[in-house]
C-alpha cells in the first residue's frame, strides 16, 4: 500500500473516526467489500473463521482477504481477543470503525 489513502491525503493523517471519511471509502469500495461490511453488521463479535462459516462455507479464505484489505483502509478494526468457536484458538473478533 502507498502510505496516501483513498482520499488521496497522506494515510497517517487521516482520522479512522471521521465518519464523512469512512462513508466516502464505503462509497469506493467492491461489491465484495460492502458485503463483507454488511455481514460484520449483521453478525457483530465474529472472529474471521466464524464469519466465514456463517456466510462463506464454500470459500473461508473469501472474507479473511477482504477483512485484512478493509482494515489497512481503516473500515474495519480488530476487536477483542477470545477464542474461535471454530478453531478453538485465541482470535480477534471484526468490527466496523
Amino acid at each position: 500500500m502507498s502510505g496516501f489513502g483513498i482520499d488521496g491525503r497522506p494515510a497517517a493523517k487521516q482520522s479512522s473516526d471521521n465518519p464523512e471519511r469512512i462513508a466516502m471509502i464505503v462509497r469506493g469500495l467492491s461489491k465484495l467489500h460492502r458485503w463483507v461490511c454488511d455481514i460484520i453488521r449483521q453478525s457483530p463479535g465474529h472472529t474471521a473463521m466464524e464469519l466465514a462459516k456463517l456466510h462463506s462455507p464454500d470459500d473461508s479464505r473469501k472474507i479473511g482477504r477482504r477483512l485484512a484489505e478493509l482494515e489497512a483502509l481503516g473500515v474495519v478494526k480488530r476487536g477483542r481477543k477470545r477464542t474461535c468457536s471454530i478453531t478453538d484458538r485465541e482470535a480477534d473478533v471484526w468490527e466496523i470503525v
